[in-house]
């Protein structure tokens, strides 16, 4: 999740019962044109600076004993723009491994 993938950024951050995926679609370069030649390591500073994050991928514990998460996606679709469920809870390195690959791909609109 650190390095970024297909033109896209992501942190995550754990508050309280929620693990929250967060994404920038700034596109990554975009700067270069505007910036003198700089190196590799500071235009990436200069571009994360400037990065906007939104959240679009959350696990919520809904069993602590067992540790299992409800997966959930950002709906950005007009009418609805809320969080939406996209599968059955299961534990957080599976839900993982079967939700992130899909981020900053078009697939991940297909989840629900």
């Amino acid at each position: 999740m650190a390095k970024p993938r297909a033109g896209c950024r992501y942190k995550v951050e754990a508050s309280g019962n929620t693990v929250t995926v967060h994404e920038s679609q700034d596109r990554l370069g975009a700067l270069s044109a505007l910036l003198p030649p700089l190196s590799p390591h500071r235009q990436e500073s200069i571009e994360e600076q400037f990065a906007h994050y939104q959240p679009i991928l959350r696990f919520l514990l809904i069993d602590s004993e067992r540790r299992l998460f409800a997966p959930e996606r950002f709906c950005f679709r007009g009418s609805v723009d809320d969080w939406i469920s996209i599968g059955p809870p299961d534990t957080l390195r599976k839900l993982a491994a079967r939700y992130v690959k899909h981020l900053g791909q078009d697939s991940f609109y297909e989840l629900y």
